[in-house]
């Protein structure tokens, strides 16, 4: 298996040849993302723009992050805050964008007048976090975000390229049933395929996909190592503070319903069963991402 930043070509060219690509080196490559179309129910990856339903992948890890949108999305919005790592937050307070589509320092709990810039806001402490404090009163005005570094073919030719999938809101039950068939299994995500299909959903107006994971086969143990450091490379990117704010990153439609927090749901009410997750291993390895 090999790993590519591109379209793999055929092209017999003379190993002597100069193509101007060089000096493009790994730390160039930009991972694209995965984005959910909602209305669609596709995978659109952000580079290339193909569209792709379903979808196998290698899911490499976790990396659990926090958005803060604005409740009346218009065009191009950027995120009111964004937390990289679930444990603080960088508020947007740019001059560029409208006074009420900035960051909610009355609601918030904290003040702008003793925010140190250079320091994220702690999530622990922020109210926006809590259930209820979105403006229509039924849900966290903060959104949790799922980003899953992972790896996909997408020419069918076994040339597998990295790429960041993220899911929210109603796509966060069947991902949490599915990531937990590993841990009860104590395997790593990348030990396996998985297929991921999106089925669309209508509630009212409101448009969403919801994800559905099924394993298909084990990956090569010879890889682990590759697959488990490519993880890191990308985790270290996501954990990298804003530079302005990613737009990849748009939010989900909102299911629409009032309800108080879920407990976590029995497999026999998800989308994707505990039985569609990878057999129990006999000796996992412990330095690896779960």
């Amino acid at each position: 298996m090999t790993i590519e930043p591109a379209n793999p070509t055929d092209l017999d060219l003379d190993p002597e040849m100069e193509t101007g690509l060089e000096e493009f080196d790994q730390s160039d490559v930009v991972v694209p993302r995965l984005a959910i179309e909602h209305k669609e129910a596709m995978f659109r990856d952000t580079l290339s723009g193909q569209v792709f339903n379903p979808l196998t992948v290698i899911f490499l890890g976790l990396v659990k992050q926090r958005v803060l949108w604005h409740h009346v999305m218009e065009g191009n919005d950027m995120p009111m805050c964004k937390s990289v790592d679930f444990k603080g937050g960088f508020p947007n307070s740019s001059e560029d964008i409208p006074r009420e589509k900035r960051f909610p320092w009355d609601k918030s709990g904290f003040s702008k007048d003793t925010f140190d810039p250079t320091k994220p806001l702690p999530c622990e402490g922020c109210k926006l976090k809590e259930w209820g404090s979105h403006p229509d009163g039924s849900k966290p005005y903060c959104t949790e975000q799922w980003s899953i570094p992972l790896l996909y073919d997408p020419f069918s030719n076994d040339t597998w390229v990295p790429a960041i999938a993220t899911f929210q809101k109603t796509s966060l039950t069947p991902i949490k049933a599915y990531l937990t068939s590993f841990i009860r299994a104590t395997k790593p995500l990348f030990t396996v395929k998985t297929k991921i299909e999106l089925k669309g959903a209508k509630r009212g107006t409101n448009e969403y996909a919801i994800p559905s994971f099924v394993t298909i086969e084990e990956t090569d143990r010879g890889e682990y190592r590759g697959f488990s450091t490519t993880f890191t490379q990308i985790k270290q990117f996501l954990h990298n503070p804003p530079q302005g704010f990613d737009v990849d990153d748009q939010p989900a439609p909102s299911e629409n319903v009032n309800r108080p927090p879920e407990e976590p749901a029995s497999s026999a009410t998800m989308e994707t069963p505990t039985s569609t997750g990878p057999p129990p291993s006999e000796a996992p390895p412990s330095d690896l991402p779960f």
